[in-house]
Formats: C-alpha cells, sequence, structure tokens
C-alpha cells in the first residue's frame, strides 16, 4: 500500500466526522425555517393546540413583554396572538408578520443563533413594516425547542415610524380629529383602550369578570400610564392591550392581564424578574 492510500485512509475518520457535523447543521438550519414558517402561518397550531416545535417544559423570553413559561403559554403568545391580530377590521398597532428572510446564520449544537428579517402588514393601511428579530434558540435531543431568547431589535423606534402613518385610519374609525403630535398619541390611546375593554367585555364574565363596565375598564386604562412598546411588561395601558389578543384562548387565565392588577404578566415586578433571573436552560447560557 503507497503512502498516498495510507494518508487517504488516515483522513476518513475526519472526513466522515465533518461530514456528519455538515449533516447535523443542516438539520438544525431547516428546524430554524420550519419555526419561521409556522411563526408566519400559525393557524394550524392554534387550532391544534399543540406543536411539535415545542418541548412540553419550554421557557422563553421575549424582550418587550416578559417571559413564557410552558407549552399551552408559549402557543398563545408566539403563535395566538397574530391569528388573533388578523381578525380585527380596525387598525392595530402591532402588525402581522407575513414572511421572513434570515439574514445570519450561526449554529452551535445545540444552540441556533439567528437574526430574522419579518415583513409586518398593516392591513388597514397596505403598509409592510420591516422588522429585525434576533432569536437564541436552543434545542433538545428531540430537535424541539425547549429554551429561546428573542428580541425585536429597535422595535420601539418602528412603532414611533408607524403611528404617524396608522393616525388617519385610526381617526377615521373613531370619527375623531387630530392635528399635533399629542394629539395623535392620545388617538392612539384612545383606540387601544376600546379593543381592550371592548375584549373584556366579550371574554371576561362571570368570575373572570376584571371592571363592573365598560366604562370602568375605560376609565382605569386612562388612568394609569400608557406606556411604551418596550415595557409591554410593565403595569401600564399598553401591556394590557397586548395581553388581549389572548382572551378568546383561556379567559380564566389571561383576563387578570387587563385588569387592575395586571395579573402575573403587567407589573414592575415582572419586569424586574426578566433580568435577574434568567429561566432557561443550563446549557443555554454561554459557555
Amino acid at each position: 500500500m503507497n503512502f498516498s492510500v495510507i494518508r487517504f485512509l488516515g483522513l476518513c475518520p475526519v472526513l466522515l466526522s465533518i461530514f456528519v457535523q455538515a449533516l447535523e447543521i443542516a438539520d438544525y438550519e431547516n428546524a430554524l425555517v420550519e419555526f419561521m414558517d409556522s411563526f408566519v402561518d400559525p393557524t394550524e397550531i392554534v387550532e391544534a393546540g399543540d406543536t411539535p416545535l415545542f418541548a412540553d417544559d419550554i421557557v422563553g423570553r421575549v424582550d418587550v413583554t416578559t417571559t413564557f413559561e410552558g407549552k399551552e403559554l408559549n402557543i398563545e403568545y408566539v403563535y395566538g396572538l397574530f391569528v388573533n391580530l388578523e381578525k380585527y377590521n380596525t387598525t392595530q398597532i402591532l402588525g402581522k408578520p407575513k414572511a421572513f428572510t434570515v439574514q445570519s446564520l450561526i449554529v452551535q449544537p445545540p444552540i441556533v443563533y439567528a437574526s430574522v428579517i419579518l415583513d409586518g402588514l398593516y392591513p388597514t393601511i397596505d403598509y409592510h413594516l420591516p422588522c429585525q428579530l434576533d432569536l437564541t434558540l436552543d434545542y433538545n435531543d428531540k430537535m424541539q425547542i425547549q429554551s429561546y431568547d428573542a428580541v425585536f431589535r429597535r422595535y420601539p423606534q418602528a412603532i414611533q415610524y408607524v403611528t404617524p402613518k396608522l393616525g388617519p385610519a385610526i381617526a377615521k374609525e373613531l370619527n375623531k380629529t387630530y392635528s399635533t403630535a399629542t394629539e395623535l398619541k392620545a388617538l392612539l390611546a384612545q383606540r387601544v383602550i376600546v379593543d381592550t375593554c371592548t375584549e373584556h367585555e366579550q371574554y371576561c364574565v362571570g368570575d373572570n369578570k376584571q371592571y363592573e363596565s365598560y366604562q370602568a375598564c375605560a376609565g382605569y386604562l386612562s388612568s394609569i400610564e400608557f406606556g411604551e412598546i418596550w415595557g409591554a411588561g410593565l403595569n401600564t395601558t399598553i401591556c394590557r392591550y397586548i395581553h388581549k389578543y389572548m382572551l378568546s384562548y383561556r379567559p380564566d387565565v389571561h383576563c387578570a392581564h387587563v385588569g387592575p392588577s395586571g395579573g402575573d404578566m403587567c407589573s414592575r415586578t415582572r419586569l424586574r424578574g426578566y433580568y435577574q433571573h434568567l429561566p432557561i436552560q443550563e446549557d443555554f447560557r454561554l459557555r
């Protein structure tokens, strides 16, 4: 046997290892695309109330809101929010993700780091707003997401940018006029309060009722801080607006989140916990 053959045989384990790693990386790339496909088209998952993409004990953090624990809660917030968003014929502050482009990707099994550009649609004004979503996903042995961290990059600035474009549509819906930035902010707050209190009146009944009447709901939400989108986990009106999308799923769980107490979702304590406690798997942290 000549030296070239011996050298080739010596390289075989290395080449095999590289080939196996390439296949493994491809599996993670495919898992990311599958998750993003489901994110922009979540109806089937929401209707089923289940998904094989999430581990039962999944824990996730979203920078503009808070931490979500368990499969059911994550399905409702990751998927259900945007399904319910589409049912409104009124102008919403949030856009509905309609498409995505993976901008950058790093795979270090079992961790996937990805930066994704979302195409968000505002149907009442037929406007598309791009948004950058940075994801860190931790997969288990079954290729299910067991923990994640999601950051909507510069999302507060995006909302500031799109708000003036939403103003005319909201004014028409509410039969109002405005001419200044202060009046636009008040108009936006009214849209938020009307939508939130309308949902409360429809879904939060009996023991789940948080306010005695629509007027009581609107009065309370007008009395507290409206808030910014970056603080959608604080004791604010905007936090309750985000959670109103979940009321139709489990009123017994979510109605408190739009009530005066904010449940366990809209409070300063909740926001502090977001930074002070990392409820994620041990191997999710930097090695």
